[in-house]
Order: C-alpha cells, then sequence, then structure tokens
C-alpha cells in the first residue's frame, strides 16, 4: 500500500475505485467497504469496456474534519501512523489522507466528485448507506447516484454492517459507539465493535526504571500527541514486538514528571520477556479493563498478573 500526501504525484492512469470517509475507528462497517472496494476494483474490467483492473483507494480526511469544523482539541481514535498499519493489512493499493479545511466542507457533492475524477481518475465510488458528504451534508447516496450517471462515476452503496446477519434492526456500529464504549473501559465491548483489539503503537523509552527495583520491569512509552486514551487503569494486554507477540499488562496513567495535566505515559510489563527494547517500535493491544489507576502503587500492579493473563489467554 503507498501512501498518497501529494496528489500532484499521484499517477492515474490506471483509473480507481475509492472509497471515502472519515475513517476514524476502521471499525468492522469500514472493513465491508473497504474490502468491497478492493473486490470491485479488481473486477471492474469483467463489466465495463477496460483490459486491466482499477487500483484500490481509500481517501480519508486530514486532519479530521471534527477538529476543523468544531471542536480543534478532538482526538481520533487512532493516529496517521496507527491508520497506516491497520490499513496496510488489507492489501490496498493507495490510502490518501486528503487534506481537509472549511473550503473543502463547502464543496458541492458534484464538485468533489469531478475532483475525484481529475485527480485520481475515479471510475467508481463506493460508498456506505448512511454516508453523508459535501457542502450542508448534501452528498446522500441517491444524489452521488444521480451525479454518477451526470458524469461517468460508479456509483456503489454498501449496505450497513450487522455485527448479527441474522439482526437486521440490532443498532448499526459507529465510531461513537465505540468511543463511548472506550470511555467507560469497556475494552471488550469497543473491541467487538472494531473488529480487532483497540491499541497504541509507540517507542519503548527509558523510564526512571522504579519497576525493575521491584523485579516488574515495564517498557514506556508516551502516546502520541493528540492520541484517543480509555481511562487511565490498569490493562490486560497483548504486545507486538517485531515478530514476537507477548501477554502482558498495560498502566496508563497522567505522566508524574510532566507539567502539563494532559500528558500520559504508557507502562508495559511484558509477561516472560527480558529483552532489552528500548529505542524498538511495539503494538499494545488492550483486551480488557481490570482496575482504575492507583497513584504511587507499582507493586499492585504487579498484584494483577494473573488475571491479565486470564483476560488475554486463549479460552
Amino acid at each position: 500500500m503507498q501512501i498518497i500526501h501529494n496528489s500532484n504525484a499521484f499517477d492515474p492512469s490506471t483509473g480507481t475505485a475509492i472509497t471515502i470517509g472519515k475513517f476514524e475507528a476502521l471499525h468492522q462497517g469500514h472493513s465491508q467497504l473497504i474490502k468491497s472496494t478492493i473486490e470491485y476494483a479488481k473486477n471492474y474490467e469483467k463489466n465495463h469496456v477496460q483490459s486491466h483492473a482499477l487500483s484500490s483507494v481509500v481517501l480519508s480526511f486530514a486532519p479530521h474534519p471534527t477538529q476543523v469544523l468544531s471542536d480543534p482539541n478532538y482526538k481520533p481514535l487512532f493516529t496517521p501512523q496507527e491508520q497506516a498499519f491497520t490499513l496496510s493489512q488489507y492489501g490496498l493499493d493507495y490510502w490518501i489522507p486528503y487534506p481537509f479545511d472549511k473550503s473543502t466542507a463547502q464543496l458541492t457533492p458534484k464538485s468533489f466528485c469531478q475532483r475525484l475524477q481529475a485527480q485520481f481518475n475515479c471510475k467508481a465510488l463506493l460508498v456506505g448507506e448512511g454516508f453523508r458528504f459535501g457542502r450542508n451534508r448534501e452528498g446522500t447516496p441517491e444524489i452521488l447516484h444521480a451525479i454518477g450517471q451526470e458524469i461517468g462515476i460508479d456509483i456503489v452503496t454498501i449496505p450497513f454492517y450487522h455485527a448479527d446477519e441474522k439482526d437486521q434492526n440490532e443498532a448499526k456500529i459507529s465510531t461513537s459507539q465505540i468511543r463511548d464504549h472506550l470511555s467507560k473501559g469497556q475494552i471488550k465491548k469497543a473491541n467487538q465493535l472494531l473488529g480487532r483489539p483497540f491499541f497504541i503503537m509507540g517507542t519503548v523509552q527509558k523510564g526512571r526504571q522504579l519497576g525493575r527495583t521491584i523485579g516488574f520491569p515495564t517498557a514506556n512509552m508516551h502516546p502520541a500527541e493528540g492520541k484517543f486514551l480509555p481511562p487511565d487503569g490498569v490493562y490486560a494486554a497483548k504486545i507486538q514486538i517485531g515478530d514476537f507477540e507477548k501477554l502482558g499488562i498495560t498502566h496508563i496513567e497522567i505522566n508524574p514528571t510532566v507539567a502539563d495535566e494532559k500528558s500520559h505515559k504508557i507502562k508495559t510489563h511484558i509477561f516472560d520477556f527480558t529483552e532489552d527494547v528500548y529505542g524498538q517500535e511495539i503494538i499494545v493491544e488492550l483486551h480488557d479493563f481490570i482496575r482504575p489507576h492507583i497513584p504511587h502503587k507499582p507493586q499492585k500492579m504487579k498484584s494483577h498478573t494473573g488475571p491479565a493473563y486470564a483476560y488475554t489467554s486463549p479460552q
């Protein structure tokens, strides 16, 4: 997967199938859209007078539209680096974090579709059933279908994703649901909607090494600025270090050595692991909430290793 930050550097000669949206959570509904886009791109030549497949593209917006239009302090669930990590696992051709500002928000749906044609040779646009975009959220799937017929873009509407296919009345998955669960420490519920564990990616840094003095060393990292975090506390975790995957226990807390009260640090004790990982990038998956943060009690974190094994080990 290539990441395109400058549309002028994009070669649109093959034509593209694009799905657009915020894609903040990259939850199961988003996954359905992305997989459908990849499939449509591969099979495009079978239904059209064209001798080759299209390139598959996810087009999201950067910065997050909420930060531009209503709340500059809004913290997305995943950083751009984390989004790229997740998107790279689908088999996409391109991810385009498209520049978003107030002028972009004022574009009519037709103007934006024409821009997709001009910049990315868009041949097909895939959107979710509840999709809205453009000035005053005018761009409904119905409006898009009319625009597509007029300017020559295939418009494909993907139905809402239901976690339980047998229950079509079940609430649809949304990013706001996931944020609400995470804000309450309801990690398992959030992970179920995501379709994978909520995770934090970062580089291991040297801390005060107090954990080593009680036989409980931790890998410390500082989350990226603007990264959404669940409540301070102790979590059952699974850690990816290169090709290794280990169980562990993670503590999220305010960083006591930084004057900014909003600055956090993340300490993870990795079970059955003694290697030096300073300077390495790790991925910490949160699997369950164990307890709230208790200041100045590192020994308390050690006492929860048993429950953490139970939460993260295969049942």
